[in-house]
Protein backbone atom coordinates (compact mmCIF):
# COMPACT_ATOMS: atom_id res chain seq x y z
CA UNK A 1 0.00 0.00 0.00
CA UNK A 2 2.49 2.60 0.90
CA UNK A 3 6.57 2.09 0.08
CA UNK A 4 8.31 1.76 3.11
CA UNK A 5 10.50 5.17 2.34
CA UNK A 6 6.86 7.10 2.16
CA UNK A 7 5.83 6.21 5.89
CA UNK A 8 9.31 6.49 7.06
CA UNK A 9 8.73 10.10 5.82
CA UNK A 10 5.78 10.74 7.48
CA UNK A 11 6.02 8.70 11.10
CA UNK A 12 8.18 12.43 11.72
CA UNK A 13 5.48 14.59 10.38
CA UNK A 14 2.69 12.74 12.13
CA UNK A 15 4.86 12.87 15.71
CA UNK A 16 5.43 16.69 14.99
CA UNK A 17 1.72 17.08 14.81
CA UNK A 18 1.24 15.30 17.84
CA UNK A 19 3.46 17.15 19.68
CA UNK A 20 2.21 20.41 18.07
CA UNK A 21 -1.20 19.65 19.14
CA UNK A 22 -0.32 18.41 22.87
CA UNK A 23 1.51 21.84 23.26
CA UNK A 24 -1.35 24.28 21.94
CA UNK A 25 -3.35 22.63 24.62
CA UNK A 26 -1.38 23.14 27.41
CA UNK A 27 -0.16 26.49 26.02
CA UNK A 28 -3.86 27.20 26.23
CA UNK A 29 -4.87 26.21 29.36
CA UNK A 30 -1.90 28.54 30.72
CA UNK A 31 -2.33 31.27 28.19
CA UNK A 32 -6.70 31.57 30.14
CA UNK A 33 -4.99 31.42 33.48
CA UNK A 34 -2.70 34.79 33.19
CA UNK A 35 -5.24 36.22 31.20
CA UNK A 36 -7.90 35.78 34.05
CA UNK A 37 -5.27 38.34 35.61
CA UNK A 38 -4.85 41.07 33.14
CA UNK A 39 -7.93 43.52 33.52
CA UNK A 40 -6.67 45.79 30.23
CA UNK A 41 -6.56 42.72 27.96
CA UNK A 42 -3.16 43.35 26.98
CA UNK A 43 -2.21 39.20 27.80
CA UNK A 44 -5.28 38.11 25.57
CA UNK A 45 -3.79 40.03 22.97
CA UNK A 46 -0.78 38.44 22.83
CA UNK A 47 -2.28 35.10 23.79
CA UNK A 48 -4.57 35.27 20.69
CA UNK A 49 -1.77 36.24 18.41
CA UNK A 50 0.09 33.02 19.90
CA UNK A 51 -2.93 30.51 19.36
CA UNK A 52 -3.43 31.70 15.75
CA UNK A 53 0.34 31.09 15.04
CA UNK A 54 0.16 27.33 16.90
CA UNK A 55 -3.21 26.64 15.33
CA UNK A 56 -1.95 27.86 11.45
CA UNK A 57 0.94 25.08 12.14
CA UNK A 58 -1.07 22.69 13.23
CA UNK A 59 -3.48 22.69 10.02
CA UNK A 60 -0.31 23.51 7.73
CA UNK A 61 1.06 19.59 9.75
CA UNK A 62 -2.47 18.28 9.42
CA UNK A 63 -2.56 19.18 5.65
CA UNK A 64 0.95 18.21 4.65
CA UNK A 65 0.38 14.80 6.28
CA UNK A 66 -2.84 14.04 4.45
CA UNK A 67 -1.05 14.99 1.09
CA UNK A 68 1.58 13.06 1.73
CA UNK A 69 -0.50 9.93 2.80
CA UNK A 70 -2.38 9.55 -0.14
CA UNK A 71 -0.83 7.98 -2.77
CA UNK A 72 -3.35 10.12 -5.61
CA UNK A 73 -1.08 13.31 -4.79
CA UNK A 74 2.99 13.94 -4.87
CA UNK A 75 3.23 15.88 -0.98
CA UNK A 76 6.62 16.99 -1.70
CA UNK A 77 5.89 18.76 -4.87
CA UNK A 78 2.69 20.10 -2.94
CA UNK A 79 4.19 23.45 -0.65
CA UNK A 80 1.49 24.32 1.95
CA UNK A 81 1.11 27.49 3.72
CA UNK A 82 -1.41 28.48 6.99
CA UNK A 83 -2.19 32.13 7.69
CA UNK A 84 -5.78 32.80 10.31
CA UNK A 85 -6.83 29.22 8.63
CA UNK A 86 -6.84 30.00 5.27
CA UNK A 87 -4.27 27.26 3.24
CA UNK A 88 -2.97 28.39 0.62
CA UNK A 89 -1.38 25.51 -1.99
CA UNK A 90 1.50 26.31 -4.38
CA UNK A 91 3.66 24.29 -6.90
CA UNK A 92 3.08 22.00 -9.64
CA UNK A 93 1.32 18.85 -10.01
CA UNK A 94 0.87 16.42 -12.74
CA UNK A 95 -3.16 16.99 -13.41
CA UNK A 96 -6.11 18.30 -13.19
CA UNK A 97 -7.30 15.75 -11.25
CA UNK A 98 -4.71 15.73 -8.53
CA UNK A 99 -4.91 19.70 -8.31
CA UNK A 100 -8.69 18.70 -6.94
CA UNK A 101 -7.46 15.97 -5.18
CA UNK A 102 -5.23 18.10 -2.95
CA UNK A 103 -8.17 20.97 -2.50
CA UNK A 104 -10.24 18.42 -1.18
CA UNK A 105 -7.89 16.55 1.05
CA UNK A 106 -6.63 20.42 2.35
CA UNK A 107 -10.39 21.28 3.28
CA UNK A 108 -10.86 18.23 5.04
CA UNK A 109 -8.30 19.01 7.88
CA UNK A 110 -9.25 20.48 11.22
CA UNK A 111 -9.70 24.24 11.64
CA UNK A 112 -9.39 25.03 7.89
CA UNK A 113 -11.65 27.49 6.82
CA UNK A 114 -11.01 28.00 3.20
CA UNK A 115 -8.35 27.02 0.85
CA UNK A 116 -6.81 29.14 -1.93
CA UNK A 117 -5.24 26.63 -4.41
CA UNK A 118 -2.44 27.65 -6.44
CA UNK A 119 -1.39 25.19 -7.60
CA UNK A 120 0.01 25.03 -11.23
CA UNK A 121 -0.53 21.55 -14.46
CA UNK A 122 2.57 20.29 -14.97
CA UNK A 123 2.36 20.72 -19.15
CA UNK A 124 2.71 17.45 -20.97
CA UNK A 125 5.97 17.13 -22.24
CA UNK A 126 5.98 17.30 -26.15
CA UNK A 127 9.13 14.93 -27.60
Amino acid sequence: MYSPIRLSMLIPILLTAAIGLTAYGQGTATANKFASRDPQGQTSNAINKVKTTISDSAITTDVKAKLLANPGTKGFDIHVETNHGVVTLHGTVRSTAEKELAERLAMSADGVKAVTNDLKVKEPSRS
